[in-house]
Protein backbone atom coordinates (compact mmCIF):
# COMPACT_ATOMS: atom_id res chain seq x y z
CA UNK A 1 0.00 0.00 0.00
CA UNK A 2 1.15 3.61 -0.48
CA UNK A 3 3.19 4.93 2.41
CA UNK A 4 4.16 8.60 2.75
CA UNK A 5 7.69 9.09 4.09
CA UNK A 6 7.80 11.58 6.98
CA UNK A 7 10.15 14.53 6.57
CA UNK A 8 12.25 13.36 9.52
CA UNK A 9 13.01 10.06 7.78
CA UNK A 10 13.61 11.51 4.36
CA UNK A 11 16.72 13.33 5.46
CA UNK A 12 18.34 10.23 6.94
CA UNK A 13 17.04 7.64 4.50
CA UNK A 14 16.72 7.93 0.75
CA UNK A 15 19.07 10.15 -1.25
CA UNK A 16 18.12 13.83 -1.33
CA UNK A 17 15.72 14.60 -4.16
CA UNK A 18 16.89 16.56 -7.14
CA UNK A 19 14.54 19.43 -6.30
CA UNK A 20 14.55 20.61 -2.68
CA UNK A 21 12.29 23.57 -2.12
CA UNK A 22 12.54 25.55 -5.35
CA UNK A 23 14.77 24.90 -8.31
CA UNK A 24 15.18 26.60 -11.66
CA UNK A 25 15.55 24.87 -14.98
CA UNK A 26 17.03 26.87 -17.86
CA UNK A 27 16.47 26.29 -21.54
CA UNK A 28 19.65 25.90 -23.53
CA UNK A 29 19.74 27.42 -27.01
CA UNK A 30 19.97 24.63 -29.58
CA UNK A 31 21.68 26.86 -32.11
CA UNK A 32 18.79 26.49 -34.52
CA UNK A 33 18.72 30.20 -35.30
CA UNK A 34 15.80 32.57 -35.61
CA UNK A 35 12.96 33.11 -38.02
CA UNK A 36 11.27 30.63 -40.33
CA UNK A 37 11.96 29.69 -43.90
CA UNK A 38 11.52 26.48 -45.90
CA UNK A 39 14.57 24.23 -46.19
CA UNK A 40 15.13 21.60 -48.87
CA UNK A 41 15.51 18.06 -47.53
CA UNK A 42 17.42 15.27 -49.22
CA UNK A 43 14.18 13.88 -50.60
CA UNK A 44 13.18 17.20 -52.10
CA UNK A 45 10.39 18.17 -49.71
CA UNK A 46 10.54 21.29 -47.59
CA UNK A 47 10.22 21.28 -43.83
CA UNK A 48 9.13 24.47 -42.07
CA UNK A 49 9.92 24.78 -38.38
CA UNK A 50 8.77 27.49 -35.99
CA UNK A 51 11.35 27.81 -33.22
CA UNK A 52 10.11 28.42 -29.68
CA UNK A 53 9.55 32.06 -28.83
CA UNK A 54 11.60 31.99 -25.64
CA UNK A 55 14.30 29.36 -25.37
CA UNK A 56 15.46 30.83 -22.05
CA UNK A 57 12.14 30.22 -20.28
CA UNK A 58 12.49 29.26 -16.63
CA UNK A 59 10.53 26.62 -14.76
CA UNK A 60 10.38 26.57 -10.97
CA UNK A 61 9.21 23.55 -9.01
CA UNK A 62 8.85 22.20 -5.50
CA UNK A 63 8.31 18.71 -4.12
CA UNK A 64 4.75 18.20 -2.90
CA UNK A 65 5.02 14.61 -1.66
CA UNK A 66 7.26 11.56 -1.57
CA UNK A 67 5.53 8.21 -1.23
CA UNK A 68 6.88 4.67 -1.04
CA UNK A 69 4.63 2.25 -2.92
CA UNK A 70 4.56 -1.47 -2.16
CA UNK A 71 2.67 -4.18 -3.98
CA UNK A 72 2.31 -6.44 -0.95
CA UNK A 73 3.90 -9.39 -2.77
CA UNK A 74 7.33 -10.86 -2.09
CA UNK A 75 8.92 -13.19 -4.60
CA UNK A 76 11.94 -15.43 -4.94
CA UNK A 77 15.29 -13.76 -5.55
CA UNK A 78 16.56 -13.82 -9.13
CA UNK A 79 20.11 -13.72 -10.41
CA UNK A 80 21.14 -10.84 -12.64
CA UNK A 81 22.53 -12.05 -15.97
CA UNK A 82 25.73 -11.02 -17.68
CA UNK A 83 23.64 -9.16 -20.27
CA UNK A 84 21.87 -7.28 -17.45
CA UNK A 85 25.20 -6.20 -15.93
CA UNK A 86 26.63 -5.34 -19.35
CA UNK A 87 23.84 -2.79 -19.92
CA UNK A 88 24.90 -1.26 -16.55
CA UNK A 89 23.14 -0.44 -13.28
CA UNK A 90 22.73 3.18 -14.40
CA UNK A 91 19.22 4.57 -14.27
CA UNK A 92 17.71 5.47 -17.64
CA UNK A 93 15.09 8.27 -17.43
CA UNK A 94 12.10 8.03 -19.76
CA UNK A 95 9.89 11.13 -19.95
CA UNK A 96 6.30 11.43 -21.22
CA UNK A 97 4.40 14.74 -21.52
CA UNK A 98 0.65 14.77 -20.79
CA UNK A 99 -1.08 18.07 -21.74
CA UNK A 100 -4.34 16.95 -20.12
CA UNK A 101 -2.60 16.05 -16.88
CA UNK A 102 -2.44 12.90 -14.79
CA UNK A 103 -4.56 11.64 -11.90
CA UNK A 104 -1.88 11.12 -9.24
CA UNK A 105 -4.09 9.10 -6.90
CA UNK A 106 -5.06 6.76 -9.73
CA UNK A 107 -1.44 6.45 -10.83
CA UNK A 108 -0.44 5.44 -7.31
CA UNK A 109 -3.28 2.94 -6.90
CA UNK A 110 -2.62 1.31 -10.24
CA UNK A 111 1.16 1.24 -9.73
CA UNK A 112 0.61 -0.45 -6.35
CA UNK A 113 -1.45 -3.10 -8.14
CA UNK A 114 1.22 -3.50 -10.83
CA UNK A 115 3.97 -4.00 -8.24
CA UNK A 116 2.01 -7.02 -7.09
CA UNK A 117 2.19 -8.36 -10.65
CA UNK A 118 5.81 -7.26 -11.24
CA UNK A 119 7.19 -7.89 -7.72
CA UNK A 120 10.86 -7.78 -8.75
CA UNK A 121 10.43 -4.11 -9.65
CA UNK A 122 9.79 -3.34 -5.99
CA UNK A 123 12.81 -5.33 -4.82
CA UNK A 124 16.42 -4.37 -4.15
CA UNK A 125 19.72 -5.18 -5.80
CA UNK A 126 21.99 -7.36 -3.67
CA UNK A 127 25.29 -9.29 -3.94
CA UNK A 128 25.64 -12.96 -3.05
CA UNK A 129 28.52 -14.60 -1.19
CA UNK A 130 30.61 -14.59 -4.38
CA UNK A 131 29.92 -10.89 -4.96
CA UNK A 132 27.57 -11.53 -7.89
CA UNK A 133 24.45 -9.34 -8.14
CA UNK A 134 20.90 -10.56 -7.80
CA UNK A 135 17.49 -8.98 -7.20
CA UNK A 136 15.89 -9.68 -3.83
CA UNK A 137 12.11 -9.75 -4.25
CA UNK A 138 11.51 -8.26 -0.80
CA UNK A 139 8.81 -5.70 -1.71
CA UNK A 140 10.96 -2.86 -0.38
CA UNK A 141 9.04 -0.49 -2.61
CA UNK A 142 9.18 2.08 -5.40
CA UNK A 143 9.57 5.78 -4.68
CA UNK A 144 6.85 8.07 -6.12
CA UNK A 145 7.42 11.82 -6.01
CA UNK A 146 5.02 14.60 -6.97
CA UNK A 147 6.39 18.03 -7.94
CA UNK A 148 4.46 21.26 -8.48
CA UNK A 149 5.76 23.46 -11.30
CA UNK A 150 4.92 27.14 -11.68
CA UNK A 151 3.36 28.29 -14.91
CA UNK A 152 1.87 26.49 -17.88
CA UNK A 153 3.21 23.27 -19.38
CA UNK A 154 5.59 24.28 -22.20
CA UNK A 155 4.89 23.02 -25.71
CA UNK A 156 7.51 20.29 -25.70
CA UNK A 157 8.27 18.70 -29.05
CA UNK A 158 11.05 18.19 -31.61
CA UNK A 159 11.97 21.90 -31.55
CA UNK A 160 11.63 22.22 -27.79
CA UNK A 161 12.76 18.84 -26.65
CA UNK A 162 13.69 17.97 -23.09
CA UNK A 163 17.34 17.02 -23.47
CA UNK A 164 18.62 20.36 -22.06
CA UNK A 165 16.31 19.91 -19.05
CA UNK A 166 16.39 16.16 -18.51
CA UNK A 167 18.69 16.32 -15.50
CA UNK A 168 16.00 18.29 -13.72
CA UNK A 169 13.14 16.04 -14.73
CA UNK A 170 14.05 12.80 -12.99
CA UNK A 171 15.50 11.24 -9.86
CA UNK A 172 18.86 9.68 -10.83
CA UNK A 173 19.91 6.11 -10.10
CA UNK A 174 23.68 5.66 -10.02
CA UNK A 175 25.59 2.37 -10.18
CA UNK A 176 27.46 3.17 -6.98
CA UNK A 177 24.16 3.48 -5.08
CA UNK A 178 22.31 0.53 -6.57
CA UNK A 179 23.16 -1.92 -3.75
CA UNK A 180 21.94 0.39 -0.98
CA UNK A 181 18.72 -0.39 0.88
CA UNK A 182 17.57 3.18 0.25
CA UNK A 183 17.84 2.90 -3.55
CA UNK A 184 14.72 1.61 -5.33
CA UNK A 185 15.13 -0.07 -8.69
CA UNK A 186 12.41 2.17 -10.11
CA UNK A 187 11.78 5.87 -9.45
CA UNK A 188 8.62 7.71 -10.51
CA UNK A 189 8.37 11.52 -10.67
CA UNK A 190 5.24 13.43 -11.66
CA UNK A 191 5.61 17.15 -12.44
CA UNK A 192 2.29 19.00 -12.34
CA UNK A 193 1.94 22.43 -13.95
CA UNK A 194 -0.47 25.22 -13.05
CA UNK A 195 -2.53 24.76 -16.23
CA UNK A 196 -3.20 21.09 -15.41
CA UNK A 197 -0.56 19.62 -17.72
CA UNK A 198 1.93 17.09 -16.39
CA UNK A 199 5.22 15.38 -17.12
CA UNK A 200 5.72 11.75 -16.09
CA UNK A 201 9.34 10.74 -15.61
CA UNK A 202 10.28 7.13 -14.84
CA UNK A 203 13.82 6.05 -14.09
CA UNK A 204 14.69 2.35 -13.96
CA UNK A 205 18.06 0.72 -13.43
CA UNK A 206 18.91 -0.59 -16.90
CA UNK A 207 20.12 -3.86 -15.36
CA UNK A 208 16.52 -4.56 -14.35
CA UNK A 209 14.90 -4.31 -17.78
CA UNK A 210 15.43 -3.34 -21.39
CA UNK A 211 13.15 -1.28 -23.63
CA UNK A 212 10.85 -4.14 -24.58
CA UNK A 213 10.30 -5.09 -20.93
CA UNK A 214 9.81 -1.45 -19.93
CA UNK A 215 7.17 -0.70 -22.55
CA UNK A 216 5.41 -3.97 -21.80
CA UNK A 217 5.19 -2.88 -18.18
CA UNK A 218 3.97 0.59 -19.17
CA UNK A 219 1.20 -0.85 -21.36
CA UNK A 220 0.05 -2.96 -18.40
CA UNK A 221 0.26 -0.06 -15.94
CA UNK A 222 -1.78 2.22 -18.20
CA UNK A 223 -4.39 -0.51 -18.76
CA UNK A 224 -4.66 -1.04 -15.00
CA UNK A 225 -5.09 2.72 -14.45
CA UNK A 226 -7.98 2.68 -16.96
CA UNK A 227 -9.65 -0.08 -14.97
CA UNK A 228 -8.81 -2.96 -17.30
CA UNK A 229 -7.80 -6.42 -16.12
CA UNK A 230 -4.06 -7.13 -16.43
CA UNK A 231 -2.81 -10.74 -16.32
CA UNK A 232 0.00 -11.83 -14.05
CA UNK A 233 3.36 -11.68 -15.82
CA UNK A 234 6.17 -14.24 -15.45
CA UNK A 235 9.13 -12.95 -13.45
CA UNK A 236 11.44 -15.83 -14.41
CA UNK A 237 14.77 -14.26 -15.49
CA UNK A 238 17.03 -17.30 -15.38
CA UNK A 239 16.65 -18.60 -18.94
CA UNK A 240 19.47 -16.58 -20.48
CA UNK A 241 21.77 -17.50 -17.58
CA UNK A 242 20.97 -21.19 -18.01
CA UNK A 243 21.61 -20.97 -21.75
CA UNK A 244 24.92 -19.31 -20.99
CA UNK A 245 25.85 -21.99 -18.45
CA UNK A 246 25.12 -24.68 -21.03
CA UNK A 247 27.36 -22.93 -23.59
CA UNK A 248 30.36 -21.89 -21.52
CA UNK A 249 32.64 -23.73 -23.97
CA UNK A 250 30.83 -22.65 -27.13
CA UNK A 251 33.16 -20.35 -29.09
CA UNK A 252 32.07 -16.84 -29.91
CA UNK A 253 34.06 -15.58 -32.87
CA UNK A 254 31.94 -12.77 -34.27
CA UNK A 255 33.53 -10.17 -32.03
CA UNK A 256 30.48 -7.89 -31.90
CA UNK A 257 31.19 -7.94 -28.16
CA UNK A 258 34.80 -8.54 -27.19
CA UNK A 259 37.12 -8.48 -24.19
CA UNK A 260 39.34 -5.41 -24.09
CA UNK A 261 42.94 -5.41 -22.95
CA UNK A 262 44.05 -2.88 -20.34
CA UNK A 263 45.33 -0.19 -22.72
CA UNK A 264 42.42 -0.67 -25.09
CA UNK A 265 40.11 -0.14 -22.13
CA UNK A 266 41.95 3.06 -21.16
CA UNK A 267 41.78 4.37 -24.74
CA UNK A 268 38.11 3.55 -25.25
CA UNK A 269 36.86 4.93 -21.95
CA UNK A 270 39.04 8.03 -22.16
CA UNK A 271 37.84 8.71 -25.69
CA UNK A 272 34.18 8.25 -24.83
CA UNK A 273 34.52 10.28 -21.64
CA UNK A 274 36.25 13.20 -23.35
CA UNK A 275 33.73 13.11 -26.19
CA UNK A 276 30.88 13.16 -23.67
CA UNK A 277 32.30 16.19 -21.88
CA UNK A 278 33.25 18.45 -24.77
CA UNK A 279 32.07 17.42 -28.20
CA UNK A 280 28.90 15.32 -28.29
CA UNK A 281 25.31 16.47 -28.00
CA UNK A 282 21.77 15.43 -28.86
CA UNK A 283 19.05 16.96 -31.00
CA UNK A 284 15.70 15.81 -32.39
CA UNK A 285 14.72 16.00 -36.05
CA UNK A 286 11.33 15.24 -37.55
CA UNK A 287 11.15 13.34 -40.83
CA UNK A 288 7.60 13.79 -42.14
CA UNK A 289 5.57 10.96 -43.63
CA UNK A 290 5.61 12.42 -47.14
CA UNK A 291 9.42 12.49 -47.18
CA UNK A 292 9.55 8.87 -46.08
CA UNK A 293 7.01 7.89 -48.72
CA UNK A 294 9.13 9.57 -51.39
CA UNK A 295 12.16 7.59 -50.21
CA UNK A 296 10.14 4.38 -50.34
CA UNK A 297 8.96 5.14 -53.85
CA UNK A 298 12.55 5.82 -54.93
CA UNK A 299 13.58 2.49 -53.41
CA UNK A 300 10.80 0.63 -55.26
CA UNK A 301 11.82 2.28 -58.53
CA UNK A 302 15.53 1.66 -58.05
CA UNK A 303 15.19 -1.91 -56.73
CA UNK A 304 11.94 -3.37 -58.13
CA UNK A 305 12.97 -6.94 -57.24
CA UNK A 306 13.58 -6.13 -53.56
CA UNK A 307 10.85 -6.40 -50.95
CA UNK A 308 11.06 -2.67 -50.21
CA UNK A 309 13.02 -0.67 -47.67
CA UNK A 310 11.50 0.03 -44.26
CA UNK A 311 11.12 3.44 -42.67
CA UNK A 312 13.88 2.70 -40.16
CA UNK A 313 16.26 1.53 -42.88
CA UNK A 314 15.70 4.64 -45.01
CA UNK A 315 16.02 7.06 -42.09
CA UNK A 316 19.23 5.34 -41.00
CA UNK A 317 20.61 5.57 -44.54
CA UNK A 318 19.75 9.27 -44.69
CA UNK A 319 21.62 9.96 -41.44
CA UNK A 320 24.67 7.93 -42.51
CA UNK A 321 24.82 9.84 -45.79
CA UNK A 322 24.59 13.24 -44.06
CA UNK A 323 27.22 12.43 -41.41
CA UNK A 324 29.68 10.52 -43.58
CA UNK A 325 31.57 13.63 -44.88
CA UNK A 326 32.55 14.48 -41.30
CA UNK A 327 34.37 11.16 -40.89
CA UNK A 328 37.45 12.28 -42.80
CA UNK A 329 39.42 9.03 -42.51
CA UNK A 330 38.81 6.37 -45.16
CA UNK A 331 38.35 3.44 -42.79
CA UNK A 332 35.13 1.45 -43.02
CA UNK A 333 32.09 2.87 -41.27
CA UNK A 334 30.17 0.76 -38.77
CA UNK A 335 26.42 0.62 -38.23
CA UNK A 336 25.77 -1.12 -34.92
CA UNK A 337 22.54 -3.03 -34.39
CA UNK A 338 20.80 -3.75 -31.08
CA UNK A 339 18.96 -7.08 -31.35
CA UNK A 340 16.06 -8.33 -29.24
CA UNK A 341 16.72 -11.99 -28.41
CA UNK A 342 13.01 -12.53 -27.73
CA UNK A 343 12.58 -12.66 -31.52
CA UNK A 344 15.26 -15.30 -32.06
CA UNK A 345 12.90 -18.27 -32.07
CA UNK A 346 15.43 -21.02 -31.46
CA UNK A 347 16.42 -19.43 -28.15
CA UNK A 348 12.78 -19.62 -26.99
CA UNK A 349 12.97 -16.49 -24.85
CA UNK A 350 9.39 -15.58 -23.78
CA UNK A 351 7.93 -12.46 -25.37
CA UNK A 352 7.14 -11.15 -21.87
CA UNK A 353 10.64 -11.88 -20.56
CA UNK A 354 11.25 -9.28 -17.83
CA UNK A 355 14.91 -8.36 -18.02
CA UNK A 356 17.51 -7.57 -20.66
CA UNK A 357 17.43 -9.81 -23.73
CA UNK A 358 19.79 -7.79 -25.90
CA UNK A 359 22.22 -8.99 -28.54
CA UNK A 360 24.46 -7.05 -30.90
CA UNK A 361 25.38 -6.98 -34.55
CA UNK A 362 27.09 -4.84 -37.19
CA UNK A 363 26.92 -3.85 -40.82
CA UNK A 364 30.01 -2.27 -42.39
CA UNK A 365 30.16 0.29 -45.20
CA UNK A 366 33.13 1.72 -47.03
CA UNK A 367 33.47 5.48 -47.13
CA UNK A 368 32.93 5.38 -50.89
CA UNK A 369 29.69 3.43 -50.51
CA UNK A 370 28.21 6.10 -48.25
CA UNK A 371 29.51 8.80 -50.62
CA UNK A 372 28.29 7.28 -53.85
CA UNK A 373 25.36 4.94 -53.19
CA UNK A 374 21.77 6.16 -53.11
CA UNK A 375 19.76 6.35 -49.90
CA UNK A 376 17.81 3.28 -51.07
CA UNK A 377 20.97 1.22 -51.68
CA UNK A 378 22.45 2.19 -48.31
CA UNK A 379 19.12 1.32 -46.65
CA UNK A 380 18.94 -2.16 -48.15
CA UNK A 381 22.53 -2.88 -47.16
CA UNK A 382 21.78 -1.95 -43.53
CA UNK A 383 20.08 -5.32 -43.03
CA UNK A 384 22.25 -7.85 -41.27
CA UNK A 385 22.72 -10.92 -43.51
CA UNK A 386 21.24 -14.10 -42.02
CA UNK A 387 24.66 -15.76 -41.84
CA UNK A 388 26.16 -12.86 -39.88
CA UNK A 389 24.41 -13.92 -36.66
CA UNK A 390 23.56 -17.62 -36.51
CA UNK A 391 22.04 -19.54 -33.62
CA UNK A 392 25.53 -20.89 -32.78
CA UNK A 393 26.75 -17.28 -32.68
CA UNK A 394 23.99 -16.39 -30.23
CA UNK A 395 24.77 -19.38 -28.00
CA UNK A 396 28.45 -18.43 -28.06
CA UNK A 397 27.52 -14.87 -27.11
CA UNK A 398 25.43 -16.10 -24.16
CA UNK A 399 28.34 -18.32 -23.09
CA UNK A 400 30.70 -15.32 -23.25
CA UNK A 401 28.35 -13.25 -21.12
CA UNK A 402 27.97 -16.00 -18.54
CA UNK A 403 31.74 -16.56 -18.29
CA UNK A 404 32.23 -12.85 -17.78
CA UNK A 405 29.49 -12.77 -15.14
CA UNK A 406 30.96 -15.67 -13.18
CA UNK A 407 34.48 -14.19 -13.28
CA UNK A 408 33.28 -10.60 -12.62
CA UNK A 409 34.75 -9.59 -15.96
CA UNK A 410 31.79 -7.75 -17.46
CA UNK A 411 33.56 -4.38 -17.26
CA UNK A 412 36.28 -5.75 -19.56
CA UNK A 413 33.73 -6.30 -22.34
CA UNK A 414 32.95 -3.74 -25.01
CA UNK A 415 30.32 -3.55 -27.71
CA UNK A 416 32.61 -3.22 -30.72
CA UNK A 417 30.31 -0.89 -32.63
CA UNK A 418 30.34 1.56 -29.69
CA UNK A 419 34.13 1.73 -29.81
CA UNK A 420 34.03 2.17 -33.56
CA UNK A 421 31.80 5.23 -33.24
CA UNK A 422 34.88 7.09 -31.99
CA UNK A 423 36.13 6.93 -35.59
CA UNK A 424 32.73 7.33 -37.22
CA UNK A 425 29.58 5.34 -37.59
CA UNK A 426 26.39 4.97 -35.59
CA UNK A 427 24.66 2.59 -33.24
CA UNK A 428 21.04 2.15 -34.32
CA UNK A 429 18.36 1.84 -31.63
CA UNK A 430 15.12 1.40 -33.54
CA UNK A 431 12.25 2.23 -31.17
CA UNK A 432 9.67 2.85 -33.89
CA UNK A 433 7.69 -0.24 -32.83
CA UNK A 434 7.39 0.76 -29.18
CA UNK A 435 3.98 2.05 -27.98
CA UNK A 436 5.23 5.19 -26.23
CA UNK A 437 2.38 7.30 -27.61
CA UNK A 438 -0.27 4.76 -26.64
CA UNK A 439 0.34 5.00 -22.89
CA UNK A 440 -2.98 6.45 -21.74
CA UNK A 441 -3.61 6.40 -17.99
CA UNK A 442 -7.19 7.56 -18.47
CA UNK A 443 -6.55 11.26 -19.13
CA UNK A 444 -5.33 11.03 -22.71
CA UNK A 445 -2.24 10.02 -24.62
CA UNK A 446 1.11 11.78 -24.23
CA UNK A 447 2.06 14.56 -26.63
CA UNK A 448 5.83 14.06 -26.39
CA UNK A 449 8.36 11.42 -25.43
CA UNK A 450 12.00 11.99 -24.55
CA UNK A 451 14.97 10.07 -23.22
CA UNK A 452 18.52 10.76 -22.17
CA UNK A 453 21.42 10.90 -24.59
CA UNK A 454 24.27 8.43 -24.50
CA UNK A 455 28.05 8.99 -24.64
CA UNK A 456 28.52 7.74 -28.21
CA UNK A 457 26.98 8.36 -31.63
CA UNK A 458 23.53 6.81 -31.59
CA UNK A 459 20.40 7.09 -33.71
CA UNK A 460 17.11 6.46 -31.93
CA UNK A 461 14.06 6.28 -34.20
CA UNK A 462 10.69 7.05 -32.59
CA UNK A 463 7.22 7.46 -34.12
CA UNK A 464 5.71 10.94 -34.14
CA UNK A 465 3.06 11.69 -31.50
CA UNK A 466 0.44 11.73 -34.25
CA UNK A 467 1.57 8.24 -35.38
CA UNK A 468 1.07 9.45 -38.95
CA UNK A 469 3.89 7.53 -40.62
CA UNK A 470 6.55 10.14 -39.88
CA UNK A 471 9.31 9.67 -37.32
CA UNK A 472 11.32 11.73 -34.87
CA UNK A 473 14.99 10.89 -34.88
CA UNK A 474 16.79 11.45 -31.59
CA UNK A 475 20.38 11.78 -32.75
CA UNK A 476 23.41 11.83 -30.49
CA UNK A 477 26.42 12.99 -32.50
CA UNK A 478 29.27 15.49 -32.59
CA UNK A 479 28.17 19.11 -32.69
CA UNK A 480 29.24 19.86 -36.32
CA UNK A 481 27.36 16.73 -37.42
CA UNK A 482 24.22 17.95 -35.66
CA UNK A 483 24.65 21.33 -37.32
CA UNK A 484 24.58 19.62 -40.71
CA UNK A 485 21.31 17.90 -39.79
CA UNK A 486 19.88 21.22 -38.59
CA UNK A 487 20.69 22.85 -41.90
CA UNK A 488 18.55 20.20 -43.59
CA UNK A 489 15.69 19.96 -41.12
CA UNK A 490 15.70 23.11 -39.02
CA UNK A 491 16.91 26.71 -39.14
Amino acid sequence: MPRTIPESRRAAGPPRPLFTGKARIHWANTGAGAGTRPLQSVAGTSVRVQPPSDMSAKISSRIVSTTLLRGGVCTASQRVSGIDIFTSHMGIPIVQVYPKGLDVAQLQRSLTTMLGKYPLLGGRMRKDAQGLPYIEGNDAGVRFRVHQCAGALPAYGPDRHLHPLLKGFHTPIYPWNIFKDSQPLFEVDVYQFDDGGAVLSNTAAHSVMDGTAYWGFMVDWAACARGEEVPDRPMEREQLIRLGEANLQTPYTRGYVYQMGFWDRVRQFAGLGWQHLVSIDKDVFRIPANTIEQWKQQARTEFPQADGATTAELVTAHCLKVLNPFWTHRRDRCLGHVIDLRYKRRLRVPRHFFGNALGHGEVMYTADELDQLSVAAIALKSRMPADSLTNDDLLGYLGLMERARQTKGILKLMMRSVGRTLDGGLVLNNCSHYPMYEIDFGTGRPSWHDATRVVFRMLMIIPTPEMDGGVDIHLTALKPELDAMRRLHKH
